[in-house]
């Protein structure tokens, strides 16, 4: 991340601000693009986009995400993809309803689970009427899971 000093004038100091003038690209009006040429090719670039133009760029035909926002930390592509080297996120996928308000993307709120789970956990807010079988999936997921994060939120909200 690049960084100016910039003098505050109305507390008459100076403060650490980006630097924008150096970012080569903007994603979806909102992220910045501040890692090296080739940084397009990596998994942590595209799980990067793919979660801005949810937020950003989604048609009013998919309103799952019309109050969606990522947080300003992951603004920038370097900061999202130091997050991500440091979690288990081979072949599956980002979640911000297990662990968050089901609206903001940030490192408190998601994590990287199956697609079976993501498929089988509902939106906060919403009451989960777990049948037998459902129940059975959950469990059967949690078994592969190595984040204690996502097993222990299952476990409370499903009350597994």
């Amino acid at each position: 991340m690049l960084y100016r000093y910039e003098r505050n004038t109305k507390r008459k100091n100076i403060v650490l601000q980006p630097d924008y003038s150096n970012m080569s690209r903007r994603v979806a009006g909102f992220g910045y693009v501040d890692m090296r040429r080739g940084c397009s090719k990596t998994p942590q670039y595209k799980r990067w986009v793919g979660m801005l133009q949810r937020c950003y760029t989604t048609p009013v035909s998919q309103p799952t995400y019309s109050d969606c926002y990522v947080c300003d930390e992951w603004a920038y592509l370097s900061n999202f993809s130091s997050w991500m080297v440091e979690q288990n996120w081979k072949g599956k996928q980002l979640d911000k309803d297990l662990l968050g308000d089901t609206y903001k993307y940030s490192p408190e709120n998601c994590c990287f689970i199956s697609g079976e789970l993501n498929n089988l956990i509902e939106p906060r807010g919403v009451l989960v009427d777990m049948s037998d079988a459902k129940r059975e999936k959950v469990l059967r997921c949690l078994e592969q899971e190595t984040d204690t994060r996502v097993m222990v939120a299952s476990t409370e909200r499903y009350n597994l």
